[in-house]
């Protein structure tokens, strides 16, 4: 979807003075969390209501997203760095695998600090995550695809009657496909 701006958003656009924050979005079962790249913690009602986005500043870093027309399957990877023995403990609690996630940049205006626009730039999925630990300090690396993913998964659906009456007990639409396939349509006389 497009985004419309006025014209003072606008020019702070193509100006170089906004402040830019990369913000994560993973949502669980359990709850949605928010990471930004700021040392204090914020909320964005607007976009992700209820989520309070904490602080990380340079621990989280985050490959740039793909920016391609196509349905190939895009990835990137993001690191949570400095983390304490009690957070890796919290973190492996829960089921990162196939966890939705969103990367959005936010744009801040440095004279109001009055939130512009925000960006979203890649949604998806955390295919694989893994802790790395060396010393006293931890690294979580989550590596995510595209929603562009769902199209290249197999499924177990084999649409027919049988398949349908599962999903849509009653519907006989499954039953007229065989005739559909072989009437003969003539067209143009």
């Amino acid at each position: 979807m497009v985004k419309a701006f006025d014209a003072a958003t606008l020019a702070l656009l193509d100006g170089d003075s906004l402040v830019v924050r990369d913000l994560l979005v993973v949502a669980l079962p359990e709850g949605t969390w928010g990471f930004w790249s700021d040392v204090y913690s914020a909320q964005f009602p607007g976009y992700w209501p209820g989520v309070t986005f904490t602080g990380a500043g340079s621990l989280i870093e985050i490959t740039e997203p793909p920016q391609a027309l196509s349905n190939d399957v895009q990835t990137l990877t993001g690191t949570l760095s400095g983390l304490s023995s009690d957070v890796l403990t919290t973190i492996g609690a829960y089921n990162l695998h196939r966890a939705k996630v969103e990367i959005a940049r936010a744009y801040y205006d440095p004279q109001t600090r009055a939130l512009v626009t925000i960006d979203v730039r890649f949604r998806g999925y955390i295919d694989r995550d893994e802790i790395r630990e060396t010393g006293e300090e931890a690294v979580l690396v989550i590596e995510c695809v595209s929603r562009a993913s769902e199209l290249q998964r197999a499924t177990y659906r084999k649409r027919t009657t049988a398949d349908q009456q599962r999903t849509f007990p009653g519907d006989k639409g499954f039953e007229f496909t065989n005739k559909v396939v072989s009437t003969r349509i003539t067209v143009g006389r």
